[in-house]
């Protein structure tokens, strides 16, 4: 039989993580998970539950988040939440309206926006305390007008993908991500006319896509706009630390490098040394840093938190 509510569990004192994934008849979960304070997992994905009323107010999640395919409305619960390990992904929930529930949160791992109602209420308040994607950024059919949900974002990990965007008319906010991500690629927004954000990693040669924008079509019309750039030096991005966040030590993949050194937020050198693959970070006291790589001909900057 199709389950459509699901009752009892009050007593349950421990889960690792709650997954629904093709419950299509579930609609309810009616037991409030009182003696839960924390999980690892919450995915509810092509799952047409209606609320998020079986977790309890201070619920703290510390991997993931997967809010897919849902008749959610609106989210609440997570203001405990600062840090996620894994990802936020938030796609196709056609009822959802509202956001707000995601503006503590500081970090994650990858982020993943998708086909939001078109009524939604996405403000520069939604995730305004985000500022590291550890891994990919993805921002897709979403009713965007700005990039202002991203205002204190200033570093993403990997790659980050913006396509099919329907009322984003330039960069603006991406002028930050000079260095990083990875790739940045641009598809398909039908009114994107001004790419001019995204000079200075034009000029370093570093990896973009442009492809179906009406006005940044082309990745050679934009460096004709951009110029030639002043600077000699050969930045890269291809160097990859983790875990980030970072407890203890972190792991280094990176070009040949001679030296590091590690800036926390005032631009202090905090740590420094020579070429090595396993970083002891023990003595750091927890908060944001820079970890640069560099030797005669390349750098790279990775930023990461100290838990």
């Amino acid at each position: 039989p199709k389950i459509k509510e699901i009752i009892g569990f009050e007593n349950i004192n421990y889960i690792e993580g709650i997954d629904f994934f093709q419950c299509d008849s579930l609609l309810k979960f009616r037991t409030e998970l009182n003696n839960i304070d924390s999980i690892n997992l919450l995915c509810l994905n092509e799952t047409p539950i209606q609320d998020l009323d079986f977790l309890k107010t201070t619920i703290h999640i510390s991997g993931e988040i997967v809010l897919a395919r849902t008749r959610l409305s609106e989210i609440r619960r997570f203001n405990n939440i600062l840090h996620l390990s894994g990802r936020i992904r938030i796609e196709e929930n056609a009822l959802l309206t509202n956001f707000d529930a995601f503006k503590n949160i500081k970090t994650v791992s990858d982020l993943v926006f998708g086909s939001a109602n078109s009524n939604a209420n996405i403000t520069e308040d939604s995730f305004s305390n985000l500022d590291s994607v550890g891994n990919n950024c993805t921002i897709k059919e979403f009713p965007l007008n700005d990039f202002n949900l991203i205002n204190e974002l200033d570093y993403i990990g990997g790659r980050c993908l913006i396509r099919n965007l329907d009322f984003i008319e330039n960069l603006s906010g991406f002028e930050k991500f000079s260095i990083t991500p990875s790739l940045l690629t641009v598809r398909n927004n039908e009114k994107l006319q001004d790419c001019t954000a995204i000079c200075e990693r034009v000029q370093l040669g570093l990896p973009v896509i442009l492809e179906e924008n009406p006005g940044c079509n082309s990745l050679n019309d934009l460096i004709e706009i951009c110029g030639p750039s002043n600077n000699n030096e050969i930045v890269k991005s291809e160097a990859l630390i983790y875990p980030n966040p970072v407890k203890n030590k972190i792991n280094v993949k990176a070009f040949d490098f001679d030296e590091f050194k590690i800036f926390d937020v005032k631009g202090t050198v905090v740590l420094h040394g020579s070429s090595v693959r396993e970083l002891n970070m023990e003595k750091l006291i927890s908060g944001t840093y820079y970890l640069e790589f560099s030797n005669k001909k390349e750098k790279a900057i990775q930023k990461f938190i100290k838990m």
